[in-house]
């Protein structure tokens, strides 16, 4: 798929061949091949408890530069009214010690659609060299409420834009 500008490996934007660009920080999440916004698979993320559901994105994102404005976004589904979500990152230094964090406003999704949450922007720190990427990231008000995620993004878009590449348009 590769989103122009994405700092994410092709499959951790899309999930086609695995999940396995994803850490479970709140809840268990799987590839699912039963929605998706493009390509064939999506990152479901099932609730363990109430609040904050997410993944990270595996390893450090390399090569951030201080100072530095990223955008950060990602397609959301969900079958429930009322959730929302939101996108974040830690910066590190490249010694892997955490400098900040971002988390942008929460989103209020529309059920049953794909919901854009996004793009939000984020500078990086003046110490900052790499980033973890929170993309998946939902809100539940309840254990086992699913969510599913698709076109996570973390870069630097390009300034021409062509749609279909499940950057906003």
């Amino acid at each position: 798929m590769a989103i122009p500008g994405n700092l994410l490996s092709d499959n951790a934007e899309g999930i086609e061949t695995s999940a396995a660009g994803w850490t479970t920080g709140s809840g268990t999440f799987s590839r699912d091949t039963t929605r998706f916004r493009t390509g064939a698979a999506s990152l479901k993320i099932v609730s363990a408890v109430i609040g904050d559901t997410f993944c990270y994105s595996n390893g450090n994102i390399a090569g951030i530069v201080a100072g530095t404005t990223y955008t950060l976004y990602s397609y959301v589904f969900t079958t429930l009214t009322g959730r929302t979500a939101k996108v974040g990152c830690d910066w590190k230094t490249s010694s892997n010690a955490f400098v900040s964090s971002f988390a942008s406003s929460a989103v209020t999704l529309t059920a049953n659609t794909w919901t854009l949450v996004g793009p939000f922007t984020a500078v990086a720190p003046a110490t900052a060299t790499q980033a973890t990427a929170y993309v998946p990231w939902a809100v539940s008000s309840a254990t086992s409420q699913s969510f599913w995620f698709d076109d996570l993004f973390f870069g630097i878009p390009p300034v021409t834009v062509q749609q279909g590449w499940g950057v906003p348009i």
